[in-house]
């Protein structure tokens, strides 16, 4: 569980790569969500192939309607290049709503303010094709990140000054 301001959850992989496959006739779409005990989706992280942004959103298990809040997005264009990435998330909240910050590598690169309060219990990671053309498969998955993550969770506390310097807190 991790929901406190003074931790932060770390995803690390290894590959980190936006441009579309020539031979890929679909667009990868990579989503990692931090779920709640009910099954809420408190924070769900997108990053899509043939794109440089990376998108937030929520989800309500118990909803009258799909439960979806409103999607966010964030350029990435300062932090692709690298071959491997990590994707931090904070939880920079001291009462209230959960408020994320989201760095790549020590860079933020948005806000999310979650419609749903609690810790999260739970991390999924999904890889799936969005098909271009009717009927096609592709000859191979091209993925934005490694098909396996390391994911750790770190006290802010134990991290170096110049990694703690990178995150802030809701005033």
């Amino acid at each position: 569980m991790c929901s406190a301001p003074d931790e932060v959850l770390v995803i690390k992989s290894t590959r980190f790569d936006f441009e579309p496959h020539k031979k890929a006739r679909a667009q990868e779409e990579m989503h990692l969500d931090l779920q709640n005990e009910p099954g809420d989706i408190l924070l769900r992280i997108t990053l899509r192939t043939g794109t440089r942004k990376i998108f937030f959103n929520d989800r309500a298990r118990k909803s009258m309607g799909d439960g979806w809040g409103k999607e966010q997005s964030a350029s990435l264009e300062s932090v692709c290049g690298d071959p491997g990435v990590k994707i931090t998330v904070h939880n920079c909240s001291t009462s209230g709503p959960n408020r994320y910050q989201i760095l790549v590598g020590l860079i933020t690169v948005g806000y999310f303010d979650s419609r749903i309060s609690g810790p999260w219990t739970n991390i999924t990671y999904t890889n799936k094709n969005i098909w271009l053309k009717k009927g096609s498969y592709p000859l191979k998955t091209f993925a934005v990140l490694s098909s396996s993550l390391k994911v750790r969770r770190y006290k802010i506390a134990d991290l170096l000054p110049e990694e703690r310097q990178a995150f802030s807190w809701e005033e």
